[in-house]
């Protein structure tokens, strides 16, 4: 209570960020180092499973769950880590992160208008069933999955990132075109 959750969360997000790299550092930790991909995301699936048993406990740990995400979020980001390191399909976390979110928009376009949401025009079912076909089209190669600040190169045959800001959402809730503006502002002085 109190304080601004969001900039907590990013905060504590980019504290994370840091003990990851300071852990796959050269002078870090020699297990990190000896870690591949595929060890990071066994790790990440005994974590799902611990996850699931403190959702399915009767009674719940205190700081459980939290605990739990916690471990699956490090797993995340330093699975992130060493593909970048191990230079494994392109990856990085600005672009994991850049996928992730231009997925869900294309996805869920409907929470993501100028007027704000209008998700509640929706059943549920509705909106995953435009999920659903939205996946489907991407699957198809029907719909464009590079995001904004990304374009599709012929040449290594996927999305690369292009120089300069990223452009091209064409929708924002109100929080994030304020964003926006706070930035060009801020960009321009």
């Amino acid at each position: 209570a109190g304080g601004d959750l969001r900039g907590d969360a990013v905060q504590e997000l980019q504290g994370l960020i840091t003990v990851v790299d300071v852990l796959s550092g050269e002078e870090g930790c020699p297990w990190t180092a000896e870690q591949q991909a595929r060890d990071i995301l066994s790790h990440a699936h005994d974590e799902l499973d611990e996850i699931q048993a403190e959702l399915e406990a009767e009674r719940p740990e205190i700081h459980g769950l939290v605990s739990e995400l916690g471990d699956l979020l490090f797993n995340t980001v330093l699975l992130v880590k060493i593909c970048e390191r191990d230079n494994i399909g392109g990856v990085t976390l600005a672009g994991c992160a850049a996928f992730a979110r231009a997925k869900v928009r294309r996805r869920a376009p409907f929470a993501f208008t100028e007027g704000g949401p209008r998700s509640a025009k929706l059943t549920a079912d509705e909106a995953s069933r435009m999920w659903k076909s939205v996946k489907a089209q991407e699957k198809a190669g029907l719909v464009p999955i590079c995001p904004p600040g990304w374009e599709y190169d012929d040449g290594v045959q996927g999305c690369v990132q292009k120089k300069g800001p990223p452009t091209g959402y064409e929708y924002y809730t109100a929080a994030e075109r304020d964003t926006q503006s706070d930035r060009a502002i801020n960009d321009r002085l």
